[in-house]
């Protein structure tokens, strides 16, 4: 750690044995590992919703230091609080804490661990997490998580559509089989969602609203979610006005400050100098009080910080994660609906390949069964045309007219050229090699291959729509569970946002009601 190039932060978990306090286990995890859980987590239970981590990059904290001010006590009531999310590590969102500018690395390093607390305490709440062998590997602090978690990797198939959905490492062989929906050109996604795309960005443009119709109506799933963007937006302009009105206390109480030492130091006449003594007292009070105005509400911004913006963030990424599953489920319902096609189009080359073996089998029959004629003509027409085919009233042309007629123009071309061909071997051995050379048997080869494969693909078909009827079920219930949980962090947070604003209110009506009393009493 003494190298600046490698310098990375260690987090300390402690596990408290609750029937003994002083049974307690310490392991040393980097932010790395508590990342790679969570992915990992993500893929094997892909309708779960695992609960968030702090994102890993955060602002240039050296321009960000020092905007509001270097005060200790202001300083030691703040708390960590900047940086920018990702539901699964793709579509990243801010959260809504990115104003507090004036934060210090460390304060950052102090928020993220609070927040990774949070992470281990709601996953040992999930049944499912809790009993993962090597959920509790990364706990043990005898355990090599890399090496665990390379193993863990190397069991999952590389997409999450790949998997079982209930639980991704007793994934069967078959799931292999499937189409991958993941796998579609981006391009046909924006052609097929044209006019959803637009209307979301008509509404993002006008703030919120449309002027037009309303939007289709919303998923049956989306109506669960609760919509915290606004709310998270609101915040951080408040948060942002909270920052700024500590600035503007900072420069009045050094403007009443300053008018307080300029009337000290000017001299006047007795009777003039009695008044700029109350003015210099009464400047001086009002100075104070700017000054503990300012202290007042960077504890107020400290508080809603930690207490307020950090939980809001937190739902904010919840509400993320859960539009991720429901986007997994959609994705499901596509992947279905891809495998139904490929099936059809499988039985439907296999009936094209079986029409040709029975018309060749037909035409082989028909050989075998007229032995080999003295003309060394074959007729494979049916009996039935053969009655209704007229005899040719023209005789046939003989054939060795037809011959003596053809042979002067190439023995002429051969005569006259002067340029040879060279030896055809090399080519026609090149050309065998591409040319099948027993259709047939490539044929029936193909026959048994496509029939193999409808059959392993109509099985897939059958665990589909399992896995379908499952992710339905799940999805509801995790999503309907949620919305309760969700409503009370909310309403949580809102009631410890006002008891703050009150509080802080009450610090600012009794600051000024002292110093009233005090210029009054002179």
């Amino acid at each position: 750690m003494a190298n600046l190039l490698k310098k990375y932060v260690v987090y300390t978990i402690k596990l408290v044995n609750l029937a003994n306090s002083n049974d307690d286990i310490l392991t040393r995890r980097r932010y790395s590992d508590f990342e790679s859980l969570r992915d990992v987590l993500t893929k094997v239970f892909p309708l779960i919703i695992i609960p968030p981590i702090p994102p890993k990059n955060y602002f240039d904290f050296s321009v960000l230091n020092g905007l509001v001010g270097n005060n200790n006590e202001a300083a030691s009531s703040s708390a960590a609080s900047s940086s920018s999310i990702g539901a699964n590590g793709n579509n990243r969102q801010t959260y809504s804490y990115i104003n507090s500018t004036h934060l210090n690395k460390n304060k950052l390093i102090e928020h993220r661990k609070r927040l990774l607390t949070n992470f281990l305490n709601n996953c040992l709440d999930i049944k499912q997490v809790r009993n993962l062998e090597f959920f509790a590997k990364f706990l043990d602090p005898n355990a090599n998580w890399s090496d665990e978690i390379t193993l863990i990797q190397s069991q999952l198939p590389k997409s999450i559509y790949l998997l079982n959905p209930e639980n991704g490492l007793k994934t069967d062989p078959i799931y292999v089989n499937l189409p991958n929906p993941s796998n579609k050109n981006t391009i046909s996604f924006f052609k097929d969602n044209k006019k959803k795309l637009t209307k979301k960005t008509n509404k993002l443009l006008n703030n919120g609203t449309t002027n037009g119709h309303k939007s289709d109506t919303p998923n049956s799933e989306n109506q669960y979610i609760a919509n915290t963007s606004e709310l998270d937006d609101i915040n951080k302009r408040i948060m942002a006005n909270f920052i700024g009105l500590s600035n503007d206390y900072t420069k009045l109480g050094s403007t009443f400050n300053s008018f307080s030492l300029i009337l000290s130091e000017t001299t006047t006449s007795d009777a003039k100098k009695i008044n700029d003594n109350e003015l210099n007292v009464i400047f001086d009070k009002i100075g104070q009080v700017f000054d503990r105005s300012y202290i007042a509400i960077n504890s107020l911004i400290g508080e809603l910080e930690t207490k307020f913006s950090e939980p809001l963030g937190e739902v904010v990424q919840y509400t993320s994660i859960l539009h991720y599953v429901a986007k997994y489920q959609a994705k499901k319902v596509k992947q279905k609906t891809m495998l139904d096609d490929e099936v059809k189009e499988k039985k439907k080359s296999l009936e094209e390949l079986l029409k040709i073996e029975e018309e060749s089998s037909r035409i082989e029959n028909a050989i075998n069964s007229q032995g080999r004629p003295k003309n060394n003509k074959y007729n494979l027409q049916n009996p039935q045309q053969q009655q209704l085919q007229q005899p040719s009233s023209q005789p046939p042309v003989p054939q060795q007219s037809q011959s003596q007629t053809v042979a002067p123009s190439s023995s002429s071309s051969s005569s006259s050229s002067k340029f040879k061909f060279p030896s055809f071997k090399k080519i026609t051995q090149y050309v065998s090699e591409i040319i099948d050379q027993n259709p047939e048997q490539t044929r029936k080869q193909k026959i048994v291959h496509l029939q193999e494969k409808i059959k392993v693909l109509e099985k897939c078909q059958g665990i589909m729509l399992a896995d379908l009827s499952f992710i339905t079920d799940e999805v509801n219930k995790n999503i309907q569970a949620f919305q309760t949980r969700q409503l009370k962090m909310i309403y949580g947070i809102l009631l410890q946002y006002n008891r703050f604003l009150i509080g802080w209110a009450k610090k600012n009506i009794d600051i000024w009601e002292e110093v009233r009393e005090e210029i009054t009493s002179m």
